[in-house]
């Protein structure tokens, strides 16, 4: 386990579970509440921001580079690096809560994707891995 606060070096959200995903989403949370607080970012980075998905990456990599980046193997360029990794950062989550003001709106329906608009893609992947077998393969 992790010390609290501290991410592993790398987080893909989609293959992490369990413990080791509850205590990164409190590392993660820490460090947002940390970033709002520091920077004055109450009116960029809304208090839901944990439903956006997006967001979500984006502070996550963001975190991950603050880490690395004041780590004890960090070069004295580090803090510079750091705000203007976060300055461009900050420009992109800007622009992720355009749905969301006072209160949390969905970016994105539930039915992006329907069943049946799921069905027709797969079809079409199919169809095309079929059309691709039937071609001879050409050598040199």
């Amino acid at each position: 386990m992790m010390p609290a606060g501290v991410a592993p070096f790398l987080i893909d959200w989609s293959e992490i579970s369990g413990q080791e995903r509850a205590d990164i989403w409190e590392g993660l949370g820490g460090f947002v509440e940390f970033l709002v607080g520091r920077y004055g970012l109450a009116f960029e980075i809304r208090p839901c921001w944990w439903r956006h998905g997006e967001v979500v990456e984006e502070l996550t990599a963001l975190w991950l580079s603050r880490q690395h980046l004041y780590s004890d193997w960090s070069v004295l360029t580090a803090a510079m690096s750091w705000q203007d990794t976060f300055h461009k950062s900050r420009s992109r989550l800007r622009d992720m809560f355009g749905s969301c003001r006072d209160f949390h709106v969905e970016s994105i329906g539930n039915d992006w994707m329907t069943d049946d608009n799921r069905r027709d893609f797969l079809a079409a992947v199919r169809a095309e891995v079929e059309e691709d077998s039937r071609i001879p393969c050409r050598r040199s």
